[in-house]
């Protein structure tokens, strides 16, 4: 996969502070992934968790992301799912 994958489009370069970087992060460790509509969808096998990060995720659950200037393209989106286990299209 591409350096380009979706994760780097989910902040504009405005808003990647520290919070941005984070969520860039867990996008990339699956904790969460984006559907087919571009909404954040938390990975079922963390949901358990009490971790800050994760409930805040949950607590994110449904909402779409910001617009940014480019979206991330469907095949690098259905990259991500099969590499972090995650099929949002099911949850």
């Amino acid at each position: 996969m591409s350096r380009s994958t979706p994760n780097r489009f989910f902040f504009s370069s405005a808003q990647r502070g520290r919070r941005g970087l984070l969520h860039d992060k867990a996008f990339e460790i699956g904790l969460f992934t984006l559907d087919e509509h571009f909404r954040v969808f938390v990975n079922p096998k963390e949901c358990a968790s009490s971790s800050a990060m994760v409930q805040n995720l949950i607590g994110r659950q449904g909402e779409a992301i910001r617009s940014a200037q480019v979206l991330p393209l469907p095949d690098a989106l259905l990259e991500h799912w099969i590499r972090v286990d995650i099929d949002p299209m099911v949850g």
